[in-house]
Formats: structure tokens, sequence, C-alpha cells
């Protein structure tokens, strides 16, 4: 809702709109007592609807301000499309195995200091993080920073100054950047594939010199961002966060896994966990049998419709249940694993 404050400075402009920011200024401090307004924070306001658009007068002569459009939700992986029908099954396979091939040799080119940033797109719980970290865990751990689940802009902004001489920085499903204008800002500045970024924060911020931070310096080191985010699919809907995705694949070396339907689900959950050297099989705390590990991943397959997700997590703990209780383990993951409704 637009505040009391916002409609004043535009029914003020609306009146005179000659008149300047102090001058607004004065005008709304006598129309709302207490209010505080200034020529900077009527600078703010009248930016703001400019963006908005015009504001407009009801029947009764009121000003009405224009309300920021409901943000569009980002179409994610794990919105399940349907497979392509031209596509058949052994060529679904080898799409799959080579782009996670693509990602275990660009993961290794961060590593190796060839590549300055990689974007990785793809679904949760199929092996990107798992990928990207067996490579960077090869460098000493003051040499790499992990931030998974969320982070502001200044948390951003001090972790890319923590590793500004050539330290790699892996944002994991940090996906609440894109709503935050300043955080993308800075994403597009080191997300670049120029050796040297100029990153900067021209905000007033005592917390810059209470940490002993620059406003302004320069990035040596590489980042890889892992997001559920589909870009391709965001450009092509139109939705309002379109240009920066594409100004982000443009800037950055960008691999989609090209995983969106469940045929495409089912065949990475095989390839990582069936045979002998198959997850199911070679992990320590499993150790299933070839005949488990295939029991297992055919009643997934079979009700891969129902679970709530597709994932290496959801094989795991199909593997648990069965371990745990042979005779009743597809009752217990039918009662903790699918829906309902």
């Amino acid at each position: 809702m637009a505040s009391e404050v916002q409609v004043a400075v535009a029914t003020i402009i609306n009146e005179n709109p000659k008149a300047t920011n102090d001058e607004v200024a004065a005008k709304v401090r006598e129309m709302i007592p207490g209010a505080s307004t200034t020529a900077a924070s009527v600078s703010s306001i009248k930016s703001r609807l400019k963006k908005l658009g015009e504001p407009t007068v009801d029947d009764d002569g009121n000003i009405q301000l224009p309300q920021p459009a409901a943000a569009q939700p980002l179409p994610t992986f794990g919105r399940y499309a349907e497979h392509d029908p031209e596509e058949s099954l052994e060529d679904a396979k080898a799409r799959i195995a080579k782009r996670y091939l693509s990602m275990e040799r660009m993961a290794q080119r961060v590593v190796d200091g060839h590549i300055p940033s990689l974007i990785i797109s793809g679904p949760p719980g199929l092996g990107k993080s798992f990928t990207v970290m067996q490579a960077v865990e090869q460098l000493d751990e003051e040499q790499y920073d992990v931030i998974s689940g969320a982070i502001t802009a200044v948390g951003l902004y001090i972790a890319l100054w923590n590793m500004r001489e050539g330290g790699i920085i892996v944002l994991d499903d940090c996906d609440d950047v894109f709503r935050d204008e300043t955080a993308l800002n800075l994403l597009k500045a080191v997300l670049d594939s120029t050796p040297v970024r100029r990153v900067s924060w021209r905000k007033r911020a005592p917390w810059l010199d209470e940490l002993g931070i620059d406003d302004s310096f320069d990035f040596k080191g590489s980042v890889v961002f892992l997001t559920n985010v589909d870009f391709e699919k965001a450009v092509e809907s139109g939705n309002r966060s379109g240009k920066h995705f594409e100004a982000l694949m443009d800037r950055s070396m960008y691999l989609c896994l090209t995983l969106r339907a469940r045929r495409d689900f089912m065949i990475r959950i095989r390839q990582v966990s069936e045979g002998e050297t198959g997850m199911l099989c070679k992990d320590p705390q499993l150790e299933l049998t070839e005949e488990q590990a295939e029991e297992v991943l055919d009643f997934v397959s079979e009700h891969q419709t129902r679970f709530y997700g597709l994932s290496l997590r959801l094989v795991r703990q199909v593997a648990q249940c069965m371990l745990a209780d042979p005779d009743d383990w597809k009752d217990d993951v039918e009662a903790t694993k699918m829906r309902t409704v």
C-alpha cells in the first residue's frame, strides 16, 4: 500500500509540476503533522513513482498511486515437463551423461584457475553440489568459501572481499539474490569472464570502516553459482527477471543440466545409483547388493509420479527403509514419502 507521504508527494506534484523537491518537502510537512520529509526523500519517492507509472485521479478527486506488480514465480527445475517424444531413451541418457561430464570438467577448470565464473543450473538433489565440492575440496580451506541457502548483499560483498586475491566462492542455492537488486548487481560484476573485476559499495555504510573493507576493490577470485532456477525458461517466459538472467548468461560460463522431465530425473538417478559401482552398493552406509539396489530403483521408477520429489536423497531414504525393515519397507516409504492428495 502507498504511504501517506507518497500520496501527498504525488498530490503536490500533480497540482504544481514545477515545484522543487525542497518546496514539495516543505508542503508535505505542512500537510502531515510530524512528517520529516526532506528533499532527498522526495527525490526517492519521485524515482519510485516513475518506475511504477503515472498516478491517477479517482472520481472523488483523490490521487491513486499505481501498485507494483506482484513478483512472478521463477521457473525452477523440479516442475516436471513432458519429455520430448522424439528423443529416444538412449539419446536422453547420452545427453544427460554428457552434461554431467561437462560439469566435472568445468568445476575442475575453476579450481585450476582457468575459469573465473561458472553458473550451473539444474534440479536440487541430483549432484550439482557434490560434483563441485569434489573439485573445490582439493584446495586448502582458506582458499574457498561455500555459502548455502541465503545471503544478503552485505554478506556477499564481505565474502567477495575475503576472496578478492584469488579464492573461490561457491554460492549454493542462494536464489534469493535474484530478488535483491544490490546483490544482483554485485553478481553481475563478478560473474564475468574477465580475470579482474571491479566491485564497489558506494552507499554510506559504517560497517565498511568497522570491518576494514574498502568501498571498491578488484576481485581476482572465482565464483561458482549453483541454482535451481531455469535461466533459459525465465528468459523465454518474459519474466521480469529475465533480462538479469540473460545478462548473467552472457557474462559467465553457463551450464544447464537439462533435467526437466521425470524421465530425465530417473535417468540421472540410475546413472549414479545402479550397479556394483553405483551409490547404493558402494556407499559404506548402505552397501546394498546389486539385486537390492535394482529393487529400490524399480520401486522408485514405478511410483515416480507419487513422490513429493525425485532426487538422490529420496533413493537413499528408500534404501535406508529397506535395510531397516526388509518386510515392510514399501509400506513405510508410501507412508512417509508419497503424496496423499
